[in-house]
């Protein structure tokens, strides 16, 4: 698809204003076609050497289709206002104008209408049981990939500690698996609880975050989750029989890491699209 940038002139009474609008090329499209598209134009200033910007107050997105092939501002401003210099739009009897053009994809256009049921906890929960840990002597532990909603996540533990917790602290991360086979533009917000069981009481050390991971920040935790000193304290039952126990809850997250859909992952969706 090929678009054009027009400009004219409109006389409305006494005053000759200045028009501009894009204008679409069909030769190529097929019968029946429509396009959605965002617009903002520029015009050169070249007093202030900036551009200003022209769009939609509203920021509406612009449907084009067999009956409607141009879109613009009839009256963007008067003839007489564009060609005072003080306003430094011409120059050398010349001036520059541009348009930005954002074609919406046809799925963006449309309306989602989701019905959201909560499942109960232990389904969108995760548990990881470390045994023998006194024998680890590994700088990094990670766990086994698990899913929750639409994607598959893992557990990272360091149990020498990492960054500000290194040698004082157990450092805990969670992290999206096989990120590398996601769009360039992936993006996935997550409301998540890390937790590390207390075997002889109801006393649970647990941290919530919330967090978009996306391609150069796959995982997100704490450097220093819980000092050395508590996880091996045996009146805290962190390390009762020598099996540490690690939890990860989460309790809501969108994602759209396929572009154009966004899914409520750990929560159960009903959904519909429609015009």
């Amino acid at each position: 698809m090929e678009v054009r940038f027009v400009s004219k002139w409109k006389e409305d009474g006494q005053q000759v204003y200045f028009t501009v609008c894009l204008l679409c090329d069909t030769e190529i499209l097929p019968k029946g076609w429509e396009i959605s598209v965002d617009v903002t134009f520029f015009i050169y200033d070249h007093t202030c050497q900036t551009y200003a910007t022209i769009q939609d107050a509203y920021k509406n997105t612009t449907k084009l289709h067999e009956k409607k092939t141009e879109w613009g501002f009839e009256k963007l401003m008067t003839v007489r206002f564009f060609k005072d210099s003080k306003n430094g739009f011409l120059l050398n009897d010349s001036c520059v104008f541009g348009a930005e053009v954002f074609v919406v994809p046809a799925y963006a256009t449309k309306d989602r209408c989701l019905t959201m049921i909560k499942p109960p906890s232990y389904m969108n929960t995760h548990t990881w049981k470390i045994d023998n840990f006194s024998a680890v002597t590994d700088d990094e532990l990670q766990s086994e990939i698990f899913k929750i909603g639409k994607l598959k996540w893992k557990l990272s533990l360091y149990p020498k500690g990492l960054k500000d917790g290194l040698g004082t602290h157990i450092s805990l991360f969670l992290g999206v698996h096989d990120a590398s086979s996601f769009p360039n533009d992936w993006r996935v917000y997550a409301d998540f609880t890390l937790r590390l069981k207390s075997q002889n009481r109801n006393v649970d050390t647990e941290r919530e975050i919330r967090h978009w991971f996306c391609p150069s920040d796959d995982n997100r935790g704490v450097p220093s989750f819980i000092e050395l000193s508590e996880l091996t304290n045996a009146a805290n039952g962190y390390l009762l029989n020598d099996t540490l126990i690690v939890e990860v809850e989460i309790s809501s997250h969108l994602a759209n890491a396929i572009p154009g859909w966004m899914w409520l992952i750990g929560e159960s969706i009903e959904g519909s699209l429609t015009l």
